[in-house]
């Protein structure tokens, strides 16, 4: 595919001379000359050239000429404005006069061209598919920041691959790979007959993610960051792409890419690319983390997961509050008490309902924690490995402006801190979607411990873990059961406020909340399965109520 697309933007250098687009312009000018000089000859031979009409045929080509250049050059590119048209019609003319610039083709955030044409010092044209953008620059200086399109660029504005961004979301890794052996000293690696020049790659993808432990183990994990450009895709009829194109954004990661001082100038390692930085961050971020914990933390359940941002509840509204938990008022009539009172334990039958459909609980917890309102942070999660919490604390570090904080021994405390990694990259135009370390590597004398450790613990692992597992889903189906009331009592408060609209009686007020309950059970299939009691129930006071005198 990428062969197909260079060759359409021009020929290799394996193309023969003859197929070549300067041989076959000129072999078509000369041909045509040559007919015209015979043309002449002919003329000149019977006697009848004439000196005006020469020179007028001289200048009607070149009209003709400029004419026919003007018409086929609103064909070439998707441009809709005059002054595009004009910008193709002089790009067309100065080509043919060699004067042009360079004419690129930039897909996936890959420059596409042949050899030496970005070398050209004209005006030219730069087209960018949808999911590419770039920055130019002049001599020194950067000058324009182009989006998908097409765009034309003035004499002396060139452009380089380093310049140019993909604005797919993208993924970059940095450690070990899956066969690479990172502890293997050069002794071993010359039995394997690895040669030199791969053992050092190896060694150089373990330093690149090796940090210590508190009680200092080294651990070399595989660290992987999913991001793209800070910005949204387009909407409906706005300009840019589907994949989010920003001018600021693309500007701000090209303009301030880095360079690495600890690699020499001609080395590739010492510029560091825009989509680099991310993978970086996230590599001293697991230091910094990994320094808090000890080896066995890593494995053990012994820590909370911090909450991240605050998390709202929305509380119940009065009216569904009174529906919950309604009050027998002594100043009520007979006929009022009876309704309030079969309300009452109409919710209290639903709730069980739902308690039934979310199934049998193995073991409650003595004190399940119950939803608040307002907005307040949740409870921290706990049950979670040193591991667990260091991929949460660097994704937050670098996805959220505010992260919580972890003393020396990883133990949350009170408050939050500025994100100085998230800044960074805001300020960089990258945006951060995900960030993981995985495939964690030790020592070969700390990984036979740990084997022999896990082998004569797993039954009490075991254990831990399907409490943990129990505890979690009795807080769901709590937290389901509020969930499903809150919103059977929104519902019904909807129908009650629109029966006060009209003012109906109270009457009318519990038969309509009568029928949305009836409906809730019927479109509900799991609640329709296990309700036909229930609904029998509900179809005999409905009956009572049609039979009772206000």
């Amino acid at each position: 595919m990428d062969s197909f697309v260079i060759k359409s933007v021009g020929m290799n250098d394996d193309t023969h001379f003859y197929q070549r687009p300067w041989f076959q312009i000129t072999s078509r000018i000369v041909l045509m000359l040559g007919l015209y000089g015979y043309a002449v000859y002919s003329q000149w031979k019977a006697g009848t050239l004439s000196i005006v009409s020469l020179f007028v045929d001289i200048i009607l080509f070149g009209f003709l000429l400029l004419i026919w250049v003007a018409f086929f050059a609103q064909f070439i590119l998707p441009v809709r404005t005059f002054p595009q048209r004009q910008k193709i019609f002089d790009r067309l003319v100065a080509y043919m006069g060699g004067m042009r610039g360079p004419a690129l083709f930039i897909k996936n955030g890959r420059v596409i061209e042949r050899s030496g044409e970005s070398e050209r010092k004209g005006p030219g044209v730069i087209w960018l598919d949808s999911a590419s953008a770039a920055v130019t620059h002049v001599n020194t200086s950067f000058k324009n920041v182009f989006g998908p399109g097409v765009h034309f660029t003035d004499g002396g504005e060139k452009i380089i691959q380093a310049n140019v961004v993909d604005l797919h979301a993208q993924s970059k890794g940095m450690g070990p790979g899956e066969n690479d052996d990172p502890f293997m000293d050069k002794e071993e690696a010359e039995k394997k007959k690895i040669d030199k020049e791969k053992y050092e790659e190896i060694q150089k993808r373990r330093r690149e993610t090796s940090a210590l432990t508190r009680d200092g183990i080294e651990v070399v994990p595989r660290i992987s960051v999913t991001f793209k450009i800070d910005a949204d895709p387009f909407k409906g009829d706005q300009p840019g792409s589907h994949f989010g194109y920003r001018e600021e954004a693309v500007k701000n990661a090209v303009i301030n890419q880095a360079i690495n001082p600890n690699e020499g100038s001609e080395k590739r390692e010492h510029e560091v690319a825009w989509n680099e930085l991310p993978v970086y961050i996230a590599a001293d971020l697991w230091r910094e983390y990994m320094s808090k914990f000890k080896l066995n933390d890593l494995f053990e359940p012994n820590f909370s997961l911090p909450a991240s941002v605050p998390m709202p509840v929305e509380a119940p509204s009065a009216d569904a509050d009174a529906l919950l938990h309604p009050v027998l008022g002594k100043k009520q009539g007979k006929l009022e008490e009876a309704l309030t009172g079969m309300l009452h334990e109409i919710n209290t039958w639903l709730g069980k309902l739902i308690e039934r459909c979310e199934g049998e609980q193995a073991k409650k917890p003595a004190e399940a924690p119950r939803p608040t309102s307002g907005n307040k942070l949740q409870s921290d999660v706990a049950g979670k490995t040193a591991l667990q919490v260091i991929n949460m604390m660097i994704k937050e570090r670098m996805t959220n402006p505010k992260a919580p904080i972890l003393d020396e021994n990883g133990v949350r405390t009170p408050g939050s801190r500025e994100s100085a990694e998230y800044a960074l990259l805001k300020n960089r135009g990258i945006r951060v979607i995900s960030a993981s370390v995985s495939n964690l590597r030790f020592p070969p004398r700390v990984e036979e411990q740990l084997i022999h450790q896990w082998t004569a613990n797993w039954l009490v692992n075991a254990r831990a873990e399907r409490d943990r597992i129990e505890t979690e889903r009795s807080y769901a189906t709590l937290s389901g059961k509020e969930k499903a009331l809150t919103d059977y009592t929104r519902d019904l408060t909807r129908d009650l406020l629109n029966q006060r609209k009209t003012g109906k009686n109270l009457k009318e007020a519990v038969k309509t909340l009568l029928l949305r309950t009836r409906m809730i059970l019927v479109r509900n299939d799991r609640m329709h399965r296990r309700a036909s009691t229930e609904l029998q129930e509900l179809e005999e006071i409905l009956q009572w109520l049609e039979t009772t005198q206000p």
